[in-house]
């Protein structure tokens, strides 16, 4: 349990002989309430540990000997703890209270076991419908689903890359950008996720590919020229290269089923970086195609890790 209450030292106020004191716990907070939640929890160490926050648990008796009210004020969360976060899984507050006409025995004791029991069993009943949450994850398994349906590279604006297609003229449908260059290719990552969980694995259905975006890239006219075609094929296929890098990337990453969209952003990041400079080096190197020797090269490189 943690005690999260602002005023640790406030228990609340209660009435004695007609006048309000402070209200004290009969050893300390977390003692006393240990005592209470002992008897409303059965422990079983084999399951996902949780954590009780009590952000505000305050008594408060009105009225007078003969016609009195007893409250308690709270605030309740449970939490499972991973590192140093906390992922709150549920949450319940209110202010009960009992009417009470002349003596009542420990009017206070009886709303806090009951308050505690009932926040344990709405709690059971809440979990029991939503187990497969990401906070109660143990694990998690990456699987790279396949895109064997987008196989037909005659219709739509996006190619993804596939070792029978290679890229033609006709790919290139975008508008001509003034600048030295006689062709551009506009290849990208793109990145799908899709987490589903069972029996506290999470399984991370990944789409991820290396793609072709015909609207936007182009080649100037006159210049359909087979070299030019094979230097720009390569860009393809250096983008390809990299998705591969990516995707082991992930794989050889622990993932943290309420962090992982995170990690596979700085993954992500990381290597779209090196992939541009990468390209960026190819057009360098090769004079954007001119340089047949080193276009050679690179083709030979590429291929390979391919």
């Amino acid at each position: 349990m943690i005690d999260d209450r602002s005023d640790k030292k406030n228990a609340g106020e209660i009435l004695s002989d007609g006048r309000k004191i402070p209200a004290e716990y009969q050893h300390s907070f977390e003692q006393d309430i240990k005592t209470f939640l002992d008897q409303s929890i059965e422990k079983n160490l084999s399951a996902v540990p949780l954590a009780i926050v009590f952000e505000r648990f305050e008594i408060n008796e009105t009225g007078s000997v003969t016609n009195h009210k007893a409250s308690l004020n709270f605030l309740i969360k449970l939490v499972r703890i991973r590192g140093d976060k906390r992922f709150q899984l549920f949450e319940t507050s209110g202010n009960p209270y009992l009417s009470m006409k002349g003596p009542y025995p420990n009017p206070h004791e009886k709303n806090i076991a009951a308050v505690l029991k009932n926040t344990i069993t709405s709690f059971n009943e809440w979990i029991t419908k939503n187990s497969d949450i990401p906070p109660l994850v143990d694990s998690v398994n990456v699987v790279y689903d396949s895109e064997a349906k987008y196989n037909d590279y005659a219709k739509g604006d996006t190619i993804i890359w596939n070792k029978n297609y290679k890229l033609n003229w006709n790919d290139f449908k975008g508008k001509v950008r003034v600048n030295t260059y006689m062709a551009e290719s506009n290849c990208i990552f793109t990145y799908r996720a899709e987490p589903i969980t069972t029996n506290r694995i999470l399984t991370l259905h990944i789409r991820m590919n290396a793609c072709f975006d015909r609207n936007t890239s182009w080649v100037k006219e006159g210049e359909q020229k087979d070299a030019l075609l094979r230097h720009e094929q390569l860009h393809f296929d250096i983008c390809e290269l990299h998705i591969r890098n990516l995707k082991k990337l992930i794989s050889e990453t622990k993932l943290d089923a309420m962090e992982f969209d995170k990690q596979i952003q700085l993954l992500f990041d990381k290597e779209w970086e090196i992939y541009q400079s990468e390209q960026q080096r190819y057009d360098d190197e090769t004079e954007h195609g001119i340089n047949k020797e080193k276009q050679d090269a690179w083709e030979s490189r590429i291929l390979a890790l391919l």
